[in-house]
């Protein structure tokens, strides 16, 4: 983790920033980042300076503080009740006036009280960028994460029948993962059957299902921080329509031809495009981005996705950058198809995790 800080440093010295400030404010929004330069688990009420050329500062609670400092490296730990306070005066004593901050976790009152004390510039780019590239520890816990949560899902496929609800499957798979060692869960399980999987991203309810019905979970467990994604779909006690093993072979080749798209130097624009021309040459269409990044989010870089896409930038892939990649089609209040896995981009291609 001492990489991780040098390398931002690096970052603060090129855009002749002073410090950057990762700050988790309040309980609800709590910044991963804060964890990947310092190594301590959900710290609430809390602020990691990072000054171009001092030593990092983190400041805690007390309820906090004894565990943050067995947890982390950095040594200046320092107990706080006011945070906004103590932090204001720190930004004294180390002479900050240009602070670089992750503007994608603090709020809009935060900054106001900051405003005025220092100049602030945003980083979270540059932030995103570096999470982007995996080291060899943080594969270590993407490939536990991911398999945990394959094992979860094809254990609970094993005892899906009919007459249980969407609820239920989907509690089902949080306890299978939490039993293989999972510490949460990435996201809400995504668990919808018949008609529902024409829609990406489903809400599990009470409906029962059917024999004959098609099922997809959607599902990641998370492991030491990282979080790992995976969908798949059955049939529940019976087999695939003609149609549905038409649909299902046209997603496994886009899935495939992905997958083979990626290499070192490649874009993402280029990987999505592999896909999406499967989907398209077949007649139908990729409503979404073929993959996303995974590591300390569920969502982060690399978007794999095309231009227009939610503002997608271009990005080219990056030994040891994870993604997902999820082609899928979806027939309107008929039955969609998605299958998504987790790959590490390797010096040559692509692995599936």
């Amino acid at each position: 983790m001492k990489k991780r800080v040098s390398k931002l440093k690096l970052i603060l010295e090129r855009k002749k920033l002073d410090a950057c400030l990762i700050a988790n404010f309040r309980a609800s929004i709590l910044d991963p980042t804060l964890f990947y330069f310092s190594n301590i688990n959900y710290l609430t009420h809390a602020a990691l300076l990072i000054h171009v050329h001092k030593e990092p500062v983190i400041l805690t609670a007390e309820l906090d503080y004894h565990r943050a400092k067995e947890e982390t490296f950095i040594s200046d730990v320092r107990k706080t009740e006011n945070v906004i306070e103590d932090l204001s005066s720190i930004l004294r004593e180390f002479k900050v006036r240009k602070l670089a901050v992750n503007g994608r976790f603090l709020t809009y009152e935060t900054l106001q009280k900051l405003k005025g004390k220092v100049e602030i510039t945003d980083i979270s780019k540059e932030i995103y960028n570096l999470r982007a590239v995996k080291d060899s520890e943080e594969l270590k816990k993407l490939k536990k994460a991911v398999e945990i949560t394959k094992k979860a899902i094809n254990e609970v496929f094993t005892i899906v029948k009919p007459g249980l609800s969407e609820k239920e499957v989907a509690a089902k798979i949080g306890y299978a993962m939490k039993k293989l060692g999972a510490d949460d869960l990435s996201f809400p399980t995504i668990t919808v059957s018949g008609k529902k999987t024409a829609n990406p991203h489903g809400v599990p309810s009470q409906k029962r299902i059917k024999r004959n019905e098609l099922l997809l979970i959607d599902c990641g467990a998370k492991y030491e921080n990282y979080c790992g994604d995976i969908t798949r779909v059955i049939v529940v006690d019976g087999e695939l329509s003609l149609k549905q093993e038409e649909v299902q072979g046209i997603v496994k080749e886009a899935r495939k031809e992905a997958i083979k798209k990626i290499k070192p130097g490649v874009t993402n624009f280029e990987v999505d495009a592999a896909a999406r021309k499967v989907i398209e040459e077949y007649g139908y269409k990729l409503i979404h981005g073929t993959g996303h990044g995974i590591g300390l989010e569920v969502h982060e870089e690399p978007i794999v996705s095309y231009k227009k896409y939610k503002g997608t930038e271009k990005t080219v892939l990056k030994e040891n950058m994870t993604f997902t990649i999820e082609p899928g089609i979806y027939l309107e209040e008929n039955f969609g198809i998605r299958i998504e896995d987790d790959v590490v981009v390797t010096k040559t291609g692509a692995v599936v995790l």
